[in-house]
């Protein structure tokens, strides 16, 4: 009875002061849980924050440098930090395009090479690994802008682009070329060595339902051979801010007579983006045609314009005799692309001639053309003359031989 009693009369106090400990104990850890939690939380926050930061390439970097025309601006790229890697330079550069039918010419020269990428009224950016550019990234000495339409004004960004495991430096040089004043802009022969030429220029608003010619013509010119001669042309394309027309005419200028366009060609599309394509040939008379084009506006306002000049090269020589010599009766030649159904001739004369197919050549295979009899009819110390009228119809360039005289 005591202890029961005592236990009872111990109960209040005992079990506020049990009540008084664990609660104190629960605060604690819930404080320590609240401190915990907010720990982990800053730390994942803080982490996130930080990610950006461990790949700079991956990033669009905000460091501009103006370029003054004319004047050099010298500069560096880190190396990239690992093999197939590319970085994006932190620093572009930026240059004030005036439009007005103005050309932005780039000259790029670096110790190793390296990539130019090019964008209007934005930064370079790199997007998921991604270059954005509206030009390259390529790797190129110089080049021209803008090569299509808009052509307006802008801001150009210039931005590096090393993929190197280097560091590289180079020059970087804009200039500015005002619109063309010239009456005629010659781009001559198509050309090895030429990719292509850009050249901008700008027509001024016309009266209403009227039409202008540009002031400036460009010529180009094709060297036409009496000889078999490897492919060669232009290819001619037109872009502009406004729907343009295109005109060629053979040997003098496009003309306006009596309201009419005076022209061999026209190219009117809906776009008004024309094209004009003209190749050399094999007439009776060698010569060089030479072919004025003109850009014509009919729009009420100011009309931009770019033309793109394009040289056109065959990828192989043109059909040629390499080689010519006896062997027993006959007469043999030997040539590249010569063709089954090729007549050989002598002095100008055909000759009756049998295709004894083709051998390896030093560059490509040689085809076999045999002449019978042909000893009997060729003196010794004889010179003459040869040539090979091909299944393409053309005749190959004349080839000298003289037979020995032993």
């Amino acid at each position: 009875m005591y202890l029961g009693k005592q236990q009872t009369s111990r109960d209040p106090r005992s079990t506020a002061r049990v009540i008084d400990r664990m609660s104190r104990t629960f605060a604690a850890s819930a404080c320590l849980l609240i401190v915990m939690l907010c720990g982990n939380m800053f730390s994942e926050s803080r982490s996130y924050a930080l990610s950006p930061r461990v790949s700079k390439a991956g990033r669009a970097q905000n460091a501009t440098e103006e370029l003054v025309p004319g004047e050099p601006k010298a500069g560096s790229i880190a190396a990239s930090l690992n093999p197939g890697i590319c970085m994006l330079s932190e620093t572009q550069y930026t240059v004030q395009y005036p439009g007005g039918g103005s050309k932005l010419s780039l000259e790029f020269h670096a110790d190793y090479p390296v990539n130019l990428a090019v964008r209007r009224n934005l930064p370079v950016a790199n997007e998921s690994g991604k270059i954005v550019a509206d030009f390259g990234p390529s790797i190129v000495s110089g080049f021209n802008l803008p090569s299509n339409p808009p052509l307006d004004a802008a801001t150009y960004y210039i931005a590096v682009v090393n993929c190197a495991t280097r560091a590289i430096t180079f020059t970087l040089t804009a200039n500015l070329i005002g619109p063309p004043s010239a009456d005629r802009i010659d781009l001559g022969v198509p050309l090895l060595g030429i990719v292509e030429r850009l050249e901008l220029g700008s027509i001024p608003m016309t009266e209403p339902a009227h039409c202008s010619l540009s002031r400036t013509q460009y010529t180009v010119s094709i060297s036409d051979s009496g000889y078999c001669d490897t492919p060669s042309g232009w290819t001619v394309s037109l872009r502009g801010d406004r729907s343009l027309n295109l005109y060629a005419r053979l040997g003098q200028r496009v003309a306006v007579e009596d309201g009419k366009v005076v022209a061999d060609f026209a190219s009117k599309t809906p776009e008004g983006n024309g094209s004009f394509s003209v190749g050399n040939s094999t007439p009776a008379a060698a010569g060089v045609r030479t072919y004025f084009i003109a850009v014509e506006s009919c729009n009420p306002n100011a009309a931009n314009y770019a033309l793109t000049f394009k040289p056109v090269i065959g990828d192989r020589p043109g059909p040629s005799v390499n080689s010519v010599f006896l062997e027993n009766k006959n007469l043999i030649v030997m040539g590249y692309f010569l063709g089954s159904s090729s007549t050989v001739l002598i002095d100008g004369n055909p000759q009756r001639t049998k295709y004894a197919g083709s051998v390896p050549g030093r560059f490509f295979d040689e085809d076999v053309l045999i002449v019978k009899k042909a000893r009997r009819n060729i003196d010794q110390g004889q010179s003459i003359t040869i040539n090979v009228k091909t299944d393409s119809g053309c005749t190959t360039y004349p080839f000298g031989y003289v037979r020995p005289t032993n």
